[in-house]
């Protein structure tokens, strides 16, 4: 599959862009590679602790936004009351 490039952009432009290209697929290939590998060396038990240390950590709203989302639910549920 070939990636279109403008025809604006001059031969050279156009084959500079298609090696940098194929360097950033071959490095995510790699970054893939690495951590599957790094996953499949790792015991079960430590990836089951890793699993329930994400689980029991703070809700994602908190951690972006802060008590926001926490006071606006409760004020919600004080409203339906």
């Amino acid at each position: 599959m070939d990636i279109l490039i403008p025809d604006i952009l001059s031969s050279d432009e156009s084959e500079t862009r298609r090696k940098t290209m194929a360097v950033k697929g071959d490095d995510l290939v790699k970054y893939i590679t690495e951590r599957l590998v790094d996953y499949l060396d790792t015991p079960k038990e430590i990836r089951r602790q890793r699993k329930t240390a994400a689980r029991n950590s703070e809700p994602w709203g908190l951690r972006w936004f802060g008590l926001i989302p926490l006071s606006l639910s409760l004020w919600f549920k004080r409203m339906r009351k």
